[in-house]
């Protein structure tokens, strides 16, 4: 009976004491949390043209780092984000003593007009934004929203204030969805978390609806 001796040399020795060790590296590495993990946003199945470009510019936006540009851009974005608050704030502040005024058969009509121009505005631009371009979106839904506000101040009916309104908030939806889009896609990604910056902005138009009400009172 033919006996088969298991022949070690000092090479194999350190492999087979190395391999469980590597393994169980693996295994562990595995389940780090800082393990690097796959980008839910990366095209390069469906698309790896487009998966390449698009890290071309990210790498580019973080090589660039944060600028004067990146400054100048929050405050844009945020007296837009202004604007939408100063929006709801007015209806809310003008409503009651348009009731008063027009005598209304529906006096919930502002707020029906306000809410129902916001959601159209926003289904709108957030479509229209990827033709025309966003800055052309950006800049063309905020004229909407100054030109039909001002004109609502002189509506001499409740008719009328309803479609100033309607049309105003219709450029103001618009707007809010396009103020956090035009500033995240010039950032590097180290900055993001400065897109929680434009919530501060919001306060802003709040108080300035707030103070130019308290002077008319």
């Amino acid at each position: 009976m033919a006996c088969i001796q298991d022949q070690s040399t000092p090479e194999t020795d350190v492999e087979r004491s190395a391999s469980p060790i590597t393994s169980k590296n693996k295994h562990h590495e595995s389940d780090k949390p800082n393990a690097p993990a796959e980008d839910i946003l990366a095209l390069q199945d469906l698309d790896p043209g487009m998966d390449k470009k698009m890290h071309l510019v990210n790498n580019a936006l973080d090589e660039i780092g944060w600028t004067n540009y990146h400054w100048k851009l929050f405050f844009l974005s945020g007296f837009g984000f202004s604007v939408d608050a100063l929006q709801l704030s007015l209806q809310g502040i003008i409503s009651v003593q348009a009731v008063l005024e027009f005598q209304p058969s529906y006096p919930k009509g502002l707020t029906i007009a306000l809410y129902t121009g916001m959601l159209v505005g926003a289904l709108f631009w957030g479509l229209f934004a990827d033709i025309i371009g966003r800055k052309t979106a950006f800049n063309t839904s905020l004229l909407i929203c100054s030109v039909f506000t001002v004109a609502a101040g002189a509506a001499p009916t409740w008719a009328s204030l309803g479609f100033f309104v309607a049309a105003a908030a219709f450029g103001a939806g618009g707007n809010l969805i396009l103020d956090t889009a035009v500033f995240l896609e010039h950032l590097p990604s180290s900055k993001q978390w400065t897109v929680s910056w434009l919530s501060a902005w919001w306060g802003v138009g709040c108080t300035i609806a707030g103070l130019v009400a308290w002077g008319y009172m």
